[in-house]
This record gives structure tokens, sequence and C-alpha cells, in this order.
């Protein structure tokens, strides 16, 4: 990907019911986060609010926030639990199992 590559379309994901899910999802996630939303649409405005996190708060409120906007998916419960029970004991499984969730979850949207 640079200068001289084609722009993806995202015209696909934005139709897909789980991309459609995840990305409203985080998309009122992110405008917690920020105060505010944009008008763009689907992936693009995901992308918009990402850019505008980005430059309105230093790297580590940015990561603050990131962190809290992922953390408000889960119960508390598992997020406290998920260490113990798996990322201490079973650091092997943890990984694969975050892969699994990684590669069930997501795709790449380029062509």
């Amino acid at each position: 990907a640079g200068p001289d590559t084609a722009q993806p379309s995202y015209v696909e994901a934005d139709q897909r019911w789980f991309d459609k899910f995840a990305i409203n999802l985080f998309r009122a996630g992110m405008v917690r986060a920020i105060g505010e939303d944009v008008r763009t649409p689907g992936y693009p405005g995901l992308m918009e609010l990402a850019l505008k996190l980005n430059r309105r708060f230093p790297p580590g409120e940015t990561r603050r926030r990131t962190r809290g906007i992922l953390a408000s998916f889960f119960p508390p419960f598992i997020l406290k639990l998920f260490p113990v029970m798996f990322a201490g004991p079973f650091p092997a499984f943890s990984a694969k199992l975050n892969a699994a969730i990684t590669a069930a979850t997501c795709r790449s949207h380029s062509k």
C-alpha cells in the first residue's frame, strides 16, 4: 500500500451484516470517546473518527481511550478473569484463541 496503490472499496464491507454490526459497535464507542460523530457513513466514517481521535489527543490519552472502547465491549468479569484463567497459565492457548477470534471476525478490505 502506498501512493500508487488504488484506494480500496469498502462497499462490500458496509453491506455484510457482521461488518455492519461491528462498525456500528466501534462507531458508538468512538463517539463516546471523542464526544462527537462524523457525517460519513460506514467504514470510511469509522476511519474518520479514528483520525479525529488520534489528532485530538496525545498518544497516551489516545491509548487510554482506545482501551476503554475495547473494554466496553465485554463484561468486566471477563476482562478480570481472562489473564488469570487463560493468558497466565496457558499463554500458547491464549495466543491461538486470540488469533482464531481475530481470523473469524476480521478480514482485510483491500483488494
